[in-house]
C-alpha cells in the first residue's frame, strides 16, 4: 500500500474501509429486509417481511469511531479527536402517527439519514439501557423508584425525552459550569442554560482499578476526555439539530507505557493536557489576552495558549479537576471518578462476566501478559511465553467424580531476568468459583526462586456430589511484587472435568 504519509496510500486504504462499509451496510439490509437491488426481485426474508415489522425497534451504533486518515492516523486509540468519540445512534421504531407497518426514526448525532428527525442532544453508551428499559416498560417511572433495578442511572439522559419532546425541551441532566452561548426559549423549557457534558475514555478500566505501584498509588485512566457541548454556538444564537456545535474539548494524558502499565512519576511529569475549543470566541491566556477562534477540525492544540490565567483551557481543566498523584495519593474528580466507578446494584454481575472474559481470554490461547494483568495479543506459544512478562503462570485440568477430590498442577515461572520477578509468588481463587466446587488446599511454601527453574504447585480441588457431569473451570490467581512496579498479577485456568 505504500507509506501512510502518501496521499495514494490512503486513498487505497479509504477505498478498502467503504468497501467495507458497503458490505456491512448490505449485510444489515439482509436482516432487515430493506435491501433494494434493482433488476433484482424483492427481498421476501428479514425483518420488514416478517410480522414483527410493526413491532420492533432498531437502534444502529457502534462503540467507537475510525480516525479514516484524520490526523494521519487510523483505527481508534492514542489520542481523543473525535472522530473516534462522536459515533452515530439512529433509532427507529413503529409510529402510530405514521401508520400501520411504518418506522419513525432519529437520529442522535449531527448526521441526520434521510427521512429521520436529527437530535442533538447530548448523550453517551450508557444511556442505552435507560432507553430500552423505558420502552420495555412503557413509562420511565423506574427514575422514581429506588428500589428498581436500574435507579443507579436515574441521573442519567433520556434518550426517549429527546426523540419524543425534541431536542430543545428535553432536560439534560448532566450539565457542567459553561453557559451555553444563547438560548431563544419559552421561560418554561426545562433544558439547561448550562452546557451538557460527556466523558470518553479508552478501555483500560480493568488495568487502572486493579493497579497499585510499589507506594501504593493507584492511577487514573490513561486518556480521558472531557467533552461539552452548546447547541446554541451556531448560527445567530438559534437551537441548532444539525451543528456545527459549541462548547469544548480538554483532554488529559497520564503516563503510561505500551504495555499497559502505569509510569509512575512526579506530578509535572504524570500528565499532560491538550484543549480544543468550539466556540465562537473564548478567552486566550490571560495576559496577553485576546481571544480563540473555533477550532472545529482539532488542529493543534488550544491549551497551549488558553491553559494559564483565565483562559477558556485553563477554565476547563478547572472545572474538570483532574485526577492529582502529588504527594503520593491519587485523588480522583468527581467527573473522573464516573469512568471508574462500579455501582453496587452490578457488583455481582460484574464480577462474573469478568470472570467469563478472564476465561476466554485463557481458552482463546491468550495469556495475561504485561503488568497488571495485560494481554500479549502477539502471544503464539501459550501461556507460559516470557517474552517480556516478569512472570508467567501455566493453566492445569483434573478429572474428578462427583462426591470426590483431585490435584491439579499448575507452574510458575520467572522472567529472564534477574533484576525483573518477585521474590515470592502467593496463589489463591481468584473470582466466584462454579457452584459445588472449592480449592481445597495449594501446596506450601516455595523454595527460592531462580529464573532458570520453574516452580510447580499443587491445587487440591473438591466437587460436591451434586455437581452434574461437565466441564467446569477454576480460576487462580498468582500475585508478586516487583521492585518499581507494585504487585502484579497472572491468571491460571483449571479445567475441571466431573465424570
Amino acid at each position: 500500500m505504500g507509506s501512510t504519509n502518501s496521499g495514494e496510500a490512503w486513498n487505497v486504504f479509504l477505498g478498502y474501509y467503504f468497501w467495507l462499509q458497503s458490505c456491512l451496510d448490505f449485510l444489515i439490509g439482509q436482516v432487515l429486509g430493506t435491501n433494494v437491488d434493482p433488476g433484482a426481485p424483492a427481498q421476501t426474508g428479514g425483518l420488514y417481511n416478517s410480522p414483527f415489522w410493526g413491532n420492533t425497534m432498531i437502534i444502529f451504533t457502534a462503540d467507537h469511531g475510525e480516525y479514516g486518515g484524520a490526523h494521519g492516523l487510523h483505527a481508534k486509540g492514542g489520542a481523543l479527536y473525535d472522530e473516534v468519540m462522536n459515533i452515530p445512534l439512529y433509532v427507529s421504531f413503529p409510529s402510530s402517527s405514521s401508520g400501520t407497518g411504518r418506522q419513525r426514526s432519529f437520529a442522535l448525532s449531527s448526521s441526520n439519514p434521510t427521512g429521520g428527525v436529527p437530535r442533538s442532544f447530548t448523550c453517551s453508551a450508557v444511556d442505552l439501557l435507560p432507553l430500552i428499559y423505558t420502552l420495555a416498560l412503557g413509562n420511565e417511572s423506574w427514575r422514581c423508584d429506588p428500589t428498581d433495578i436500574i435507579n443507579y442511572l436515574s441521573g442519567r439522559e433520556s434518550m426517549m425525552d429527546a426523540m419524543m419532546a425534541g431536542s430543545l425541551w428535553a432536560r439534560q441532566r448532566r450539565v457542567a459550569g459553561f453557559s451555553a452561548a444563547a438560548l431563544n426559549t419559552p421561560s418554561n423549557c426545562p433544558r439547561s442554560t448550562n452546557q451538557p457534558y460527556v466523558l470518553h475514555t479508552n478501555d483500560e478500566y480493568f488495568y487502572y482499578n486493579n493497579y497499585t505501584d510499589s507506594l501504593s498509588r493507584s492511577y487514573p485512566p490513561h486518556a480521558v476526555a472531557f467533552r461539552t457541548v452548546d447547541a446554541t454556538a451556531s448560527g445567530s444564537g438559534a437551537f441548532s439539530e444539525t451543528g456545527p456545535f459549541g462548547g469544548g474539548k480538554l483532554g488529559v494524558y497520564s503516563n503510561w507505557d505500551n504495555n499497559l502499565n502505569p509510569v509512575p512519576g512526579t506530578a509535572s511529569s504524570i500528565q499532560q493536557f491538550e484543549f480544543y475549543n468550539y466556540q465562537p470566541s473564548a478567552p486566550k491566556d490571560n495576559p496577553p489576552g485576546g481571544t480563540l477562534t473555533p477550532n472545529l477540525g482539532e488542529i493543534g492544540n488550544d491549551y497551549w495558549t488558553s491553559g494559564q490565567s483565565n483562559g477558556q483551557g485553563w477554565q476547563y481543566l478547572n472545572a474538570f479537576s483532574p485526577s492529582s498523584i502529588t504527594g503520593g495519593t491519587y485523588s480522583p474528580s468527581s467527573y473522573q471518578s464516573e469512568l471508574t466507578v462500579i455501582y453496587p446494584q452490578i457488583t455481582t454481575a460484574y464480577a462474573k462476566a469478568f470472570d467469563a472474559w478472564q476465561l476466554y481470554s485463557f481458552q482463546a490461547g491468550v495469556s495475561p501478559g504485561s503488568p497488571p494483568y495485560g494481554i500479549d495479543c502477539n502471544n503464539t506459544t501459550g501461556p507460559m511465553n516470557l517474552g517480556y512478562y516478569y512472570f508467567a503462570v501455566s493453566n492445569g485440568s483434573v478429572t474428578i467424580a462427583p462426591g470426590g477430590s483431585g490435584m491439579s498442577t499448575i507452574t510458575v515461572a520467572l522472567g529472564p531476568s534477574s533484576t525483573s520477578y518477585p521474590a515470592q509468588v502467593t496463589l489463591a481463587p481468584f473470582g466466584t468459583l462454579p457452584g459445588g466446587i472449592t480449592v481445597a488446599d495449594i501446596d506450601g511454601s516455595p523454595p527460592p526462586y531462580s529464573a532458570s527453574v520453574p516452580y510447580t504447585a499443587t491445587v487440591t480441588i473438591d466437587v460436591a456430589s451434586t455437581v452434574a457431569a461437565g466441564t467446569y473451570y477454576v480460576l487462580i490467581s498468582a500475585a508478586g511484587t516487583v521492585t518499581g512496579q507494585g504487585t502484579l498479577v497472572q491468571l491460571a485456568v483449571i479445567a475441571v472435568t466431573v465424570s
